[in-house]
């Protein structure tokens, strides 16, 4: 039995005795969504929403937009056994339940995703419970947060982007504000960095110097192929 969780709020130190009582993955499709521009698709998307709910009335929310469907499962019926009953404080706990390293590896990155969802869920549940933002609790470093757009990603059996099409969407993207952004490369059928670089030019030229461009090679090169590309574009 877990002792009970002391924690301040108002100044003042307070003993919780929430326990985690209840969790719920749930599979959310064709949610609408605005589409690239130049293009129509994709124009729907789908996530998985989770509910954690502790025994005093507290829920805590977290999405993922790109955990596979079968995190749903794995968290309903492997992990929430598991972890209801543990206080929703002790988030560094959680993991620590789980053989990531021998029985468990094969679960992979759905595990991983799935864990992060139920951490970002207890830290939602912590903010409420102590009144405070998320970001407060993690140190409140900044008031802040650089981003970046991820655009040039062909989805739902669409064409490849030309480099034509990456120029005209980078300069559309920036015109509306934004001063980063990211590109996803090694997207054909055998990645080409000198094809990539033909297109990570293209969009240098139409947005300028000023503008931060990065790649993202989503696990589709391997390291001389990575190793090229950043090669040709060191210009």
């Amino acid at each position: 039995m877990l002792q009970d969780v002391y924690v301040q709020q108002d100044n003042n130190v307070v003993e919780t005795r929430s326990k985690i009582a209840r969790i719920q993955a749930h599979k959310l499709a064709n949610i609408p969504i605005t589409p690239p521009p130049y293009r129509d698709k994709p124009n729907k998307e789908g996530a998985l929403l989770l509910q954690v709910e502790t025994n005093d009335g507290l829920v805590g929310w977290a999405t993922s937009g790109y955990t596979h469907y079968v995190a749903i499962d794995l968290i309903n019926k492997y992990i929430a056994p598991k972890i209801i009953g543990e206080s929703p404080m002790r988030t560094e706990r959680i993991p620590l339940l789980f053989d990531r390293a021998s029985f468990e590896r094969p679960l992979g990155r759905t595990l991983i995703s799935a864990l992060a969802m139920i951490d970002i869920a207890l830290w939602d549940i912590k903010g409420k419970m102590l009144g405070q933002p998320v970001h407060h609790l993690l140190g409140g470093a900044r008031d802040k947060v650089p981003v970046y757009v991820t655009h040039g990603a062909a989805y739902d059996n669409a064409p490849v982007y030309s480099p034509e099409e990456l120029a005209a969407e980078a300069a559309h993207l920036v015109k509306l504000g934004n001063n980063h952004l990211k590109n996803t490369v090694g997207r054909q059928p055998i990645p080409d960095p000198k094809d990539d670089y033909i297109r990570m030019k293209a969009m240098r030229e139409a947005v300028g110097p000023n503008v931060k461009l990065a790649m993202d090679g989503n696990l589709r090169m391997n390291l001389a192929q990575a190793a090229e590309l950043c090669k040709r574009c060191e210009e």
